[in-house]
């Protein structure tokens, strides 16, 4: 496969509006959020991580969407680079979404760690 660079590599407009090839796309509807969130619930009840706070839980909930995203984005990314270089080819289905159990749980091992003020002050920084 000849591969152009011009093709893959993606304008700062380009990146941001990857976004309408996922699943659930800016201006999607809400229907398409719950199933992405109900997709984070599976996974993080598969890895059967355990946070002592209900704010931690929170977090680990956040964690889950932000890889979500990441996976989504790349899914996104595959999309429009095949529609470049190989316009025949099918549009692939969703990845099925997965977290990486050590470091789901070492990321809970840290919230775990931290005193009720720390937490607290964390989730705040966040918005959460």
């Amino acid at each position: 496969m000849n591969v152009n660079l011009q093709t893959i590599l993606l304008e700062n407009e380009e990146l941001k509006f990857l976004s309408e090839y996922t699943p659930y796309a800016e201006g999607g509807i809400l229907s398409e959020f719950e199933e992405e969130g109900k997709r984070v619930a599976k996974a993080l009840a598969q890895v059967n991580t355990q946070v002592a706070d209900k704010r931690a839980k929170r977090l680990l909930l956040l964690r889950g969407f932000y890889f979500l995203g990441v996976l989504r984005g790349a899914e996104a990314y595959r999309t429009v680079v095949l529609d470049e270089v190989k316009p025949e080819h099918p549009d692939a289905d969703p990845l099925p979404f997965e977290l990486d159990e050590v470091c789901t749980q070492l990321f809970a091992d840290g919230l775990n760690r931290l005193s009720r003020g720390d937490l607290y002050r964390l989730c705040a920084a966040l918005g959460v």
